[in-house]
């Protein structure tokens, strides 16, 4: 037996504006419909917050599990956002998962990913916890969520991948529907993404949207630099880095995103809002 299921299990049909069946009408598909964001930010309060979490813990903390929980606190004030199109009509996930991507080996040759159930739900120290047990998972060998997917995609040619991979999504998508058969967990990518580019020693990075991912929003986080500025006739040194955000504009439109960009200024202004 095929054992389906509804890929994502709660989800509530939205009333959608003129503008917005336009918007969908206009795109058929993610890759051809992203809109690109830059925002430089002041990371001085994020890391006293981290070292002061960091002396009280024998959990490791950092700016990756707080950019977790900031972005599922994002998500659920702004749940428009965590959304997918099925045939036409906008649907909106409950629950604010966040899918974040990992080292699958200590070289960075081989990436994965995970998702963090009810990012929003969880203190940092369980979103480090998590992530910590599973990265140490991937590495010993033991297998990732996408393994079987990926022993089935390896064999199969370049030119039929293409095909392959939007079937999956318009079968767990737009059809809401899952089996085993497919060698993924339900709702694989979630709707909202994020990545640590400045863990590899990247300043800033423009992240693509995988059209079969159904990912609304993405955002990718480069590493801490050193600012200086004049203050009152003094330098002052302050630690500032780079997040770009990838959103599917048939989804979000600007001024969604910039509500929820300037959320994330006031959470990172602010980080003790994060244990609210």
């Amino acid at each position: 037996m095929l054992g389906l299921q509804k890929n994502v299990e709660k989800l509530h049909k939205l009333r959608i504006s003129p503008w917005r069946k336009v918007s969908m009408a206009t795109w058929k598909i993610v890759d051809d419909s992203s809109v690109h964001g830059l925002l430089k930010v002041n990371a001085d309060k994020v890391l006293e917050y981290l070292a002061q979490t960091n002396e009280k813990s024998d959990q490791k903390v950092t700016l990756t599990h707080v950019m977790i929980k900031l972005l599922g606190k994002v998500i659920h004030r702004y749940p428009h956002a965590n959304s997918f199109i099925r045939f036409g009509n906008l649907y909106q996930r409950e629950e604010a998962d966040i899918f974040v991507h990992i080292a699958a080996d200590d070289h960075g040759n081989e990436l994965t990913g995970t998702v963090i159930k009810r990012a929003n739900e969880l203190s940092i120290l369980e979103i480090a916890a998590e992530l910590s047990h599973t990265a140490s998972d991937y590495k010993s060998g033991n297998k990732s969520e996408f393994d079987q997917i990926k022993t089935l995609l390896k064999f199969l040619p370049t030119f039929l991948l293409r095909p392959v991979l939007l079937f999956i999504g318009f079968f767990l998508y737009s059809l809401n529907l899952w089996t085993p058969l497919l060698g993924v967990k339900k709702d694989p990518f979630a709707g909202i993404m994020f990545t640590n580019v400045g863990s590899l020693g990247v300043d800033l990075a423009y992240t693509p949207l995988a059209t079969y991912s159904r990912v609304s929003f993405l955002m990718a986080m480069g590493r801490v630099q050193d600012c200086f500025k004049e203050v009152d006739g003094k330098i002052i040194k302050s630690n500032e880095l780079y997040l770009t955000t990838t959103f599917d504009h048939r989804i979000i439109d600007g001024v969604h995103a910039a509500k929820m960009c300037n959320y994330i200024r006031e959470l990172m202004d602010n980080p003790s809002l994060l244990d609210d």
